[in-house]
C-alpha cells in the first residue's frame, strides 16, 4: 500500500514540474510559442526565440529573475507594442531580434541596454526612429524592410555602430550629416530604397571608415567625383540595378583600395578609362557589368585593370568585334567570366553584328538601332537569376 502512494506521489510532482515548463528546450535555447508561454516559463535558456502562432499583443516587463540571464531574444509575429524600459530586466541581452511586428515607430526608451550589441528591426512596418542614446555597446543596427521615408540628422551619432543596415526601406531623403560623427562604421548599406542621389561627403563625416557601402536597388542617375569623395578604405562598393548612364572622370580616384565593384543593370552606354586613376585601380579583384548597354570597352579602361581576376559583361548588346576584343583582353590577362554562363553557354544572344561595311572591325561608338534589335531578341528569353556577390 505505502508503495503504490509514493508512486502516485512522484507522478504527481514530475506532472507539476512538467506543466510549468512552458517553452521546449532545443540545444540550450528556449522556443516558445507565444509571449504568454514565455511570462509564465519558470527555466529560460540563455537564448530565447518565441514564434507566436496567433495574434499580436502588447510586449510587457519580465519579472528580472526570468529576463536577466537572457543573452539572444527573437521575438517573432508578436508585438504590437512596445512600452518605455520594457527590456530593462534583461541586463545581460546582447542580441535582441524582432520580426514580422507592428511597430510603427522606435523611441530611445525602449532599448536601454547596456550590453547589447545587435539590434534588428525586420518588416515591422517602422516609419520612424528617434535617437538611440543608452545603447554603449551597441555595434550591429539593422532596421530593413520597413517604411522608413527619411533618415534626421545625426540620428545614429550616440551610438558606436560598425554596420548599420537600412535597407529595403522607403528612403527618399536623407538629412545633412545623418550619419555625422560615426567613427567605427565599417558597413553601410542603403539598398532598396528610392534615393536619387547620395553625396557622402553631404551625410557621412567620417568616409575613410567605411569599407563597404551598398546602394543598389535605388534611382540614382549618375556617378561623379564628389559623391565618392573620401572613401579612401573602401573595399566593396554596390551600384546595380540602379539608373547610372554617365560616370564623372577621375570618380574611382576616390576609391583606391577597391576591391568589388558592382555596376550591373544600369543603363551605362560606355565606360573609358578616365573614370579611373591613371595608375589604375591596383586593387579591384571582381567588377560587374554585366547588364548595361555595352557595345564596346576602350583599351584605356581595360588595361587600367591590372590586378581583375573576375568580370561579368552578359546581357550587354555588345558589337560581336568588340566583344571579341573583350574576350581576348580577358583570356591574355587570366580574367575569368563571372555569372555569364547563360550567355557563354549558347542559351542567350551576346553580340550584334553590324549591319555595315567592315563588319568585322570594333566601332567605338553607341548605335541605338543596334540596342533595339538586342532588345526585341533578348526579351523573349526568361530573365536572368541577380548574381551575388
Amino acid at each position: 500500500m505505502a508503495r503504490r502512494v509514493i508512486t502516485r506521489i512522484v507522478a504527481l510532482l514530475c506532472f507539476v514540474v512538467e506543466s510549468e515548463e512552458k517553452c521546449k528546450v532545443v540545444q540550450k535555447t528556449s522556443f516558445c510559442d507565444s509571449l504568454q508561454d514565455l511570462y509564465r516559463n519558470g527555466s529560460l535558456q540563455e537564448r530565447v526565440i518565441v514564434e507566436q502562432k496567433s495574434g499580436l499583443e502588447p510586449f510587457i516587463l519580465l519579472p528580472n529573475e526570468r529576463a536577466k540571464d537572457i543573452k539572444f531574444l527573437t521575438i517573432n509575429r508578436a508585438i504590437n507594442n512596445l512600452a518605455n524600459h520594457v527590456f530593462k530586466n534583461f541586463i545581460h541581452l546582447e542580441r535582441l531580434i524582432l520580426s514580422y511586428n507592428e511597430l510603427e515607430a522606435l523611441r530611445d526608451q525602449q532599448f536601454q541596454n547596456q550590453n547589447l550589441q545587435l539590434l534588428q528591426i525586420y518588416d515591422c512596418g517602422v516609419k520612424t526612429i528617434e535617437p538611440l542614446t543608452n545603447l554603449p555597446k551597441l555595434t550591429k543596427l539593422r532596421i530593413t524592410h520597413n517604411k522608413l521615408a527619411k533618415i534626421p540628422t545625426n540620428i545614429f551619432s550616440n551610438l558606436p555602430l560598425e554596420t548599420l543596415a537600412l535597407s529595403q526601406n522607403q528612403i527618399t531623403t536623407i538629412e545633412k550629416f545623418a550619419f555625422a560623427n560615426m567613427t567605427k562604421l565599417k558597413k553601410l548599406f542603403l539598398d532598396g530604397n528610392n534615393l536619387t542621389g547620395f553625396n557622402v561627403p553631404d551625410y557621412v563625416t567620417r568616409p575613410e571608415t567605411l569599407d563597404r557601402l551598398w546602394l543598389h536597388q535605388n534611382q540614382l542617375p549618375e556617378l561623379t567625383n564628389y559623391m565618392l569623395e573620401g572613401l579612401t578604405n573602401l573595399k566593396i562598393l554596390n551600384l546595380g540595378f540602379n539608373s547610372i548612364s554617365r560616370i564623372e572622370p577621375k570618380t574611382f580616384e576616390q576609391t583606391p583600395k577597391l576591391e568589388n565593384l558592382v555596376l550591373t543593370n544600369n543603363q551605362l552606354t560606355s565606360i573609358d578609362g578616365a573614370v579611373l586613376p591613371a595608375t589604375g585601380l591596383q586593387n579591384l579583384k571582381i567588377l560587374y557589368l554585366d547588364h548595361n548597354r555595352l557595345m564596346f570597352l576602350s583599351s584605356n579602361f581595360l588595361f587600367r585593370l591590372n590586378s581583375l581576376k573576375a568580370m561579368s559583361i552578359g546581357g550587354n548588346p555588345w558589337q560581336c568585334p568588340c566583344l571579341d576584343l573583350v574576350l581576348r583582353w580577358l583570356y591574355d590577362n587570366e580574367v575569368g567570366l563571372k555569372c555569364d554562363k547563360d550567355f557563354f553557354g549558347g542559351k542567350r544572344p551576346v553580340c550584334v553584328v553590324p549591319s555595315r561595311r567592315n563588319s568585322d572591325v570594333c566601332v567605338y561608338s553607341y548605335d541605338q538601332k543596334s540596342y533595339d534589335l538586342f532588345e526585341s531578341g533578348y526579351k523573349s528569353y526568361p530573365s536572368v537569376d541577380y548574381c551575388l556577390l
